[in-house]
């Protein structure tokens, strides 16, 4: 199953596509039926193509949404933190430049401040702790499939049954089950391309990450956000570029609140109906597509939620000027300030108890840091430093710099006032490493796209490089966890036996290959198994002899039909009719 991206310009490519080849057939007017109703009703046309994505979020994705809610409220908080420790910064350094200019009145509502967002972050740890044990392994809010859990299909999520089981019979009869209107059509239109952009993008994910979705959730989600976000950098097409926000307004489709409309609701259902007949082996009841559909939406929402936040500004010239004097000439207090004994708040314990989480590399992968845990904790401390050195008694005199303009002045002048400076810059730049850190974790567990500039991470960039076979096998039957290291499925070469390879790709082929081809002509596009599909079913919307259904996931390789597993291990080839 490919992602939102890859989806969205699989339209494209198919259209494209036809263009060339209908108009020399005999379907040349249904053809441009069927372009009038995607130009019109561009919102329905969407929501076909990403039909697959409806009915994964109708069960089994309550976890990951409620991951992704948890991370996006701490994500917030952090953002908020990130501007208030701005906002402090910008305001105490321009008190220190200028004493004279500073008002006693102005300095009380910034130690307010201060003390305000420690408390709010302190009382975020908790919740810290919550979504890190969440997201860490066994990493159950990505679902496992029916198949590795050996589970009869009626046991099965629909998302799974819908990609393996009568995939060409479930697009013919969304054709049929329609209301003979745009929006009907150009559903059905959609969700014919999601049909062939599945088989087609199923089969270079699993090339690239070295084995089934079925058998490596993890590195499959992974490498299928990858992929979307290289077809996204390189495309920039508007509907997915920079953020999900026209795809989310498209899919909306006209209507606030926004609801399924229920002729598509109907259509649907009747087209699950008639693929999937109720008694014929498959789930008992039919997914909830209302319930999808909201999840749908809130989930693009969600994957917006984690923008890349503002660097922290580096401290004033002639400040650090006057804090390397301080310091003999060093600038080290700005990189360690509890190095020296600094004063820490005593609620928070000793601060030289909190290490220091591993650092970030490129190309590595490790649990960056368990979460930002420790450099949250960090964070509160050097803020507790920050806000005793504000409101405590100068030693010569005995005021504090809240009491009197005089008293401001002398504390603005004084080492104490530069120390402030250094340790909130510490503070300011160690938030936005945890903020950095969380969702750095988040794309690594597949909950997040990577962005542009994660894209040049060497992680990335082998998740979106179809491999050498011989210098990388296929994967094994099923992902491993390595403890202390719950990040080894991104690595190579991977941790597992062997299966059989299925070399649907040449080396080094990158994911626009499923929209373009390769060098060489040997890849099936998009666009050339819809035209072939779509032309098919013209010829006969009643399926014949010569008609197959594809697995959409592309498990045993391009173009390979539905199949199952026997006790004794080996492949049988479902019917056009089979389910179970």
């Amino acid at each position: 199953m490919i992602d939102y991206c890859a989806h969205v310009l699989s339209m494209k490519a198919v259209t494209q596509t036809l263009d060339q080849i209908a108009p020399e057939t005999n379907h040349a007017d249904a053809w441009e039926q069927v372009k009038t109703a995607v130009a019109t009703e561009p919102g329905y046309a969407l929501l076909g193509t990403l039909v697959d994505h409806l009915i994964e979020r109708a069960e089994g994705a309550e976890k990951e949404h409620e991951l992704l809610e948890d991370g996006a409220a701490i994500y917030g908080l952090a953002a908020d933190s990130l501007a208030q420790m701005a906002k402090f910064r910008s305001k105490f350094e321009s008190m220190v430049k200028s004493p004279a200019t500073a008002t006693v009145a102005e300095f009380r509502e910034l130690v307010q401040n201060m003390e305000a967002l420690q408390s709010r972050m302190s009382g975020q740890i908790d919740r810290v702790k919550e979504v890190r044990a969440k997201a860490m392994p066994p990493f159950d809010h990505i679902p496992r499939h029916g198949v590795s859990e050996n589970k009869p299909v009626d046991a099965w999520l629909w998302r799974d049954v819908h990609s393996g089981r009568r995939t060409d019979a479930f697009v013919r009869a969304l054709a049929s089950a329609g209301d003979g209107s745009d929006k009907a059509l150009a559903l059905s239109f959609g969700a014919l391309v999601s049909y062939a952009s599945n088989c087609v993008g199923s089969s270079y994910l699993t090339s690239v990450a070295g084995g089934p979705r079925r058998s490596h959730l993890m590195r499959d989600r992974v490498v299928r956000y990858a992929v979307g976000a290289w077809l996204r950098r390189k495309e920039k097409d508007p509907t997915i570029w920079p953020n999900f926000s026209r795809l989310h307004q498209a899919l909306a489709l006209g209507a606030e609140p926004a609801s399924l409309p229920e002729t598509i609701e109907t259509q649907i259902v009747t087209a699950l109906g008639d693929a999937f007949p109720q008694g014929a082996g498959g789930p008992a009841a039919y997914p909830d597509l209302q319930s999808a559909y909201s999840r749908l939406l809130r989930h693009l929402e969600l994957l917006d939620a984690f923008p890349r936040l503002p660097l922290p500004t580096d401290v004033d010239a002639g400040l650090l000027m006057r804090i390397q004097s301080n310091n003999g000439g060093s600038a080290a207090v700005l990189q360690d300030p509890l190095a020296e004994g600094a004063l820490g708040d005593p609620s928070m314990g000793d601060p030289q108890d909190y290490p220091q989480p591993p650092p970030i590399v490129k190309g590595e992968v490790h649990d960056n840091g368990c979460f930002s845990l420790f450099l949250v904790i960090l964070c509160i401390t050097v803020i507790g430093i920050v806000i005793f050195l504000l409101v405590a008694d100068d030693d010569q005199s005995g005021e504090n710099p809240q009491t009197s303009q005089e008293a401001l002045n002398n504390f603005l002048k004084s080492d104490n006032s530069c120390k402030v400076v250094a340790y909130s810059y510490h503070a300011h730049t160690g938030l936005y490493e945890a903020a950095s850190r969380l969702i750095e974790a988040f794309k690594r567990i597949g909950l997040l796209y990577p962005d542009e500039l994660d894209l040049d991470d060497p992680v990335f960039e082998r998740l979106t490089t179809a491999p050498d076979h011989e210098t990388r096998p296929y994967m094994a039957v099923s992902e491993t966890y390595v403890e202390n290291h719950p990040y080894h499925y991104l690595e190579w070469p991977p941790h597992a036996d062997t299966e059989h390879p299925v070399e649907d790709y040449l080396a080094m082929d990158r994911p626009d290959v499923m929209l373009i081809g390769n060098p060489d002509g040997s890849a099936t596009t998009v666009g050339q198994l819809a035209a072939e599909v779509w032309l098919r079913h013209q010829d006969d919307p009643t399926p014949g002899a010569q008609d197959i259904n594809l697995n959409a996931d592309a498990d045993r390789g391009f173009a390979h039909p539905c199949w199952r597993g026997t006790p004794s291990t080996s492949i049988d080839i479902l019917g056009y009719n089979d389910v179970v």
